[in-house]
């Protein structure tokens, strides 16, 4: 088993694995985690930013994003791609993408926190121990236990 995204599916598919998608298990509430990759502007000169602006508003646009999202399996930002026939098309060739699509309704992105790096791998081990077999509860303690002594 392996948390990940659609960014994975394509190299899923080329090494000819058989594997199944689903969402993200919830007892209560859905939520998933969005971002990852970042474009940034940074305040400098006018003219750069001007650039840094144009070359956004070109990643942003419906025609990019769709050849972008049909390229490399990253679910399209600009939502009037979504809708388009060859981004339906795409959809229809690869249906897993539909599980990851739906869970965009319950999408947050990672808090801004001093040492979440520190934290999400902590609570990473913790999941994938008890994946593997061992008890949720210890892992929990034991990933607490860490993280009191780095923050």
């Amino acid at each position: 088993m392996q948390i990940t995204g659609p960014w994975t599916l394509g190299f899923l598919q080329s090494v000819g694995i058989d594997y199944g998608v689903f969402p993200i298990p919830a007892k209560d509430q859905q939520a998933t985690v969005v971002g990852g990759e970042h474009l940034f502007v940074m305040k400098t000169t006018p003219q750069p930013q001007k650039a840094a602006l144009t070359f956004l508003d070109y990643v942003l646009s419906e025609d990019f994003q769709t050849e972008w999202s049909l390229g490399t399996g990253y679910l399209p930002v600009n939502l009037k791609t979504r809708p388009s026939q060859k981004y339906q098309d795409f959809l229809s060739q690869h249906p897993s993408l539909q599980v990851f699509l739906k869970q965009m309704a319950w999408a947050r992105t990672r808090p801004i926190i001093a040492g979440y790096r520190r934290l999400s791998e902590n609570l990473g081990r913790a999941i994938e121990a008890s994946l593997l077999g061992e008890n949720p509860q210890d892992m929990l303690k034991q990933a607490e236990n860490r993280l009191k002594l780095i923050l």
